[in-house]
Parts: structure tokens; C-alpha cells; sequence
């Protein structure tokens, strides 16, 4: 009886044999749709902010997810007051309706 090892048994080569593959493929996948899932889940916020400045609307984003935001306090009046109100919304929903009636854009 051999001593071979079922998942590190190495060819002639000293590659990793055929059995390894498969399993390896598996741990990228479920490694990949793990981080989408929560990437997806992360970009949905929801928000009720009533007359609050733009500045405490932006920090209240970055709070909730992992997004920071930088602007030009010079371009942009951070005092400004905005409501928003957003139930499980994407980000982009939210700052859409954030800016909307002024000269504010973001990409």
C-alpha cells in the first residue's frame, strides 16, 4: 500500500495531479460569488435624512457602506440642505435624488 496523500499526490513533474484542480476551481468560485454577493448587497442603502447638510447626507452614505466621496468644498457648498428618502435604493438612486434641482454631478 502506497502512502499517497489524496489531494497533494504530485506526478513525476512535481505538479499537482488532476484531483486538485477541481477543487481549487471550486474555492475561486464560491471565493468570487462571495465577494459579489456582498458588493451587491453593500450598494443598496436606505436613508431618511430630513434638511440635513450635504456634508452629514455624504457621511451618512459612507457610514452605511464602503464608498468615500471627495469633492471640492470650493465648488461644492457642503452646508447646503438636502433630503433624502430611500428604502433599500442603489447608490446611484440615492444621489440622484440627493442632487437633483442643483448643479451637482458625480461619476
Amino acid at each position: 500500500m502506497t502512502k499517497e496523500k489524496l489531494f497533494l499526490k504530485k506526478n513525476d513533474s512535481g505538479i499537482l495531479t488532476d484531483k486538485i484542480r477541481p477543487f481549487m476551481l471550486l474555492c475561486f468560485i464560491l471565493f468570487f460569488l462571495t465577494g459579489t454577493v456582498q458588493v451587491q448587497a453593500q450598494n443598496r442603502v436606505s436613508l431618511n435624512l430630513n434638511n440635513v447638510t450635504l456634508e452629514q447626507a455624504i457621511s451618512t452614505i459612507e457610514d452605511q457602506t464602503d464608498y468615500r466621496f471627495l469633492f471640492n468644498k470650493n465648488l461644492v457648498n457642503a452646508k447646503q440642505k438636502v433630503s433624502v428618502r430611500a428604502d433599500n435604493q442603489t447608490i446611484e438612486a440615492i444621489l440622484t435624488q440627493m442632487f437633483r434641482g442643483t448643479d451637482i454631478g458625480y461619476s
